[in-house]
């Protein structure tokens, strides 16, 4: 959307598992985005989006 001001949709959060805190950073990263697509999947569905990350 030209011209628009971007800004947060949501701030999902969870507990790991204590597996997933032996994940490496990078995957700790992705587990993050899977978690986060899937808590918003019905803004995103059948739409094209851009996923911005702090990293």
């Amino acid at each position: 959307m030209p011209n628009e001001e971007e800004r947060p949709i949501a701030f999902p959060s969870r507990t790991m598992s204590p597996a997933e805190c032996n994940y490496s950073q990078l995957k700790k990263e992705a587990l993050s985005i899977i978690f986060g697509i899937k808590n918003i999947h019905q803004y995103l569905f059948g739409r094209h989006f851009t996923l911005l990350t702090d990293h």
